[in-house]
C-alpha cells in the first residue's frame, strides 16, 4: 500500500512539472531573437549623453551596432504615447515636474541633456527601429507621491516631542528622521527607485512604533480636523501643518527640536550650526522639504491650495481642541491659538 502511494504521489509531481513547463515548449521561435543577444537600455549611449538616452540618435546607433533594445513608454498629460524612462522630466531636460502633467508639444520643446534632440513618440521610435532588432518594451507605472512620507515625519518628529516621550520612542523617532532624511529625494522624485522606497516603508514603520510608544500633538490634532470638517487628505493636513505648529512649540521644546537638528539637517549641516540656532534650524529643514516637494509634484503647502474655506476655521479649532492628540502637546493650546495657526497656514 505504501509503494502504491509512493506512486502515485511521484507520478502527480511529474504530470505537475510536465504542465509547468509544457507552456514553454512552444515558444521557442518566440525566443529565438532574444537568445544569445546584448540590449542596450534606453538605446546606445555613452557616458557623456552624446547621443542622449532614449533619443532616435541612440536608437539607431543600438540597430547599427547590433544590439536589441530596452526602453520605456509612458503618456503625455495629452496622451502621446513617448519614449522616457524617469517618473519626470528632471534628470534629463531640467525642468521640474512629471511627465504625465506635460502636453508633449511642451516635452518636445525641451533638449534631452541639453543636446539638439527631444523626447520621441513610440511611434517615431518604431519607425526609426523599423523592425530590424528585437525590444523589450516597459510601460511605466506611475508611484504619485501623496505626502505619506512626510506624514511618518511627523510622527516622528511628534512622537519625540510630545509629553508622553520616553527613550523607547525616542530611538524609534530618530532612526526614522535619519532614514527619511537619506532617502525622501529620491523616493519621492524616482518611484521605481525599490531600494529608496523599502528605506522609506522601514522608516514608517519606525516613526509608527514611536508614536505608538508615546503620542502624537497638535499637528495631528488639527489634522484630524481638518480631514473631518474640510475632508483635506491627512498626508496633505501634516505637510501643511508640521512647520506651523513646530513654530507654535518652539517657545517650549525648541530645545527638543534642536536635538532633531543632527538627524534632520545631517552631521555637516549640525556641525557648521550654532547649537543656538539647532531648533529653528529644524523648523527651517522641514519648511525645505515641504517647498521643494510642492515644486517638484505639486504637494499642497497651504491651506488655500488644499481647498479649505476660512469660514470653516472655527469648526476646524473646536473640533480640534476636542482631539485626544491635544492633551499630550508640550503646550497649553487655545480656540484662539488653533485660529492663528489656520491663518498662519493658508
Amino acid at each position: 500500500m505504501f509503494w502504491l502511494i509512493l506512486l502515485i504521489v511521484v507520478a502527480a509531481l511529474c504530470a505537475l512539472v510536465l504542465f509547468l513547463v509544457a507552456p514553454a515548449a512552444g515558444r521557442k521561435e518566440l525566443r529565438t531573437p532574444f537568445a544569445g543577444r546584448n540590449f542596450a537600455h534606453r538605446g546606445y549611449f555613452g557616458k557623456d549623453q552624446r547621443p542622449p538616452e532614449n533619443s532616435l540618435p541612440a536608437f539607431a546607433a543600438a540597430v547599427q551596432n547590433g544590439y536589441g533594445m530596452e526602453m520605456d513608454v509612458q503618456f503625455s498629460s495629452d496622451r502621446k504615447l513617448l519614449v522616457f524612462h524617469d517618473d519626470t522630466l528632471t534628470r534629463m531636460t531640467g525642468t521640474k515636474g512629471w511627465v504625465r502633467d506635460y502636453p508633449y508639444d511642451q516635452i518636445c520643446q525641451m533638449p534631452l541633456k541639453g543636446s539638439a534632440e527631444h523626447a520621441p513618440l513610440f511611434s517615431e521610435f518604431l519607425q526609426t527601429v523599423d523592425g530590424k532588432t528585437p525590444l523589450i518594451i516597459e510601460i511605466k507605472s506611475r508611484h504619485e507621491y501623496t505626502g505619506e512620507y512626510l506624514d511618518a515625519l511627523c510622527h516622528a518628529i511628534e512622537g519625540y516631542t510630545c509629553l508622553q516621550r520616553n527613550p523607547a520612542s525616542d530611538g524609534y523617532a530618530v532612526s526614522a528622521i535619519e532614514i527619511i532624511r537619506e532617502n525622501l529625494d529620491t523616493a519621492v522624485t524616482n518611484g521605481k527607485d525599490l531600494k529608496a522606497r523599502l528605506a522609506m516603508a522601514n522608516a514608517a514603520y519606525l516613526a509608527g512604533a514611536a508614536f505608538s510608544n508615546s503620542m502624537v500633538g497638535l499637528v495631528h490634532a488639527i489634522g484630524h480636523a481638518l480631514g473631518g470638517v474640510c475632508h483635506v487628505p491627512h498626508g496633505d493636513a501634516m505637510t501643511i501643518l508640521l512647520p506651523h505648529c513646530m513654530e507654535f512649540n518652539m517657545d517650549t521644546i525648541g530645545h527638543l527640536y534642536g536635538r532633531l537638528y543632527l538627524h534632520l539637517g545631517g552631521y555637516e549641516n549640525f556641525v557648521k550650526a550654532k547649537v543656538e540656532d539647532y531648533g529653528r534650524l529644524s523648523v527651517q529643514t522641514v519648511r525645505d522639504m515641504t517647498a521643494r516637494y510642492h515644486e517638484f509634484c505639486n504637494l499642497p503647502i497651504t491651506l488655500s491650495q488644499a481647498g479649505v474655506k476660512k469660514e470653516d476655521f472655527e469648526a476646524v479649532a473646536r473640533t480640534a481642541l476636542n482631539d485626544g492628540a491635544m492633551i499630550v502637546n508640550p503646550k497649553q493650546v487655545t480656540f484662539d491659538d488653533v485660529i492663528a495657526i489656520l491663518n498662519a497656514a493658508y
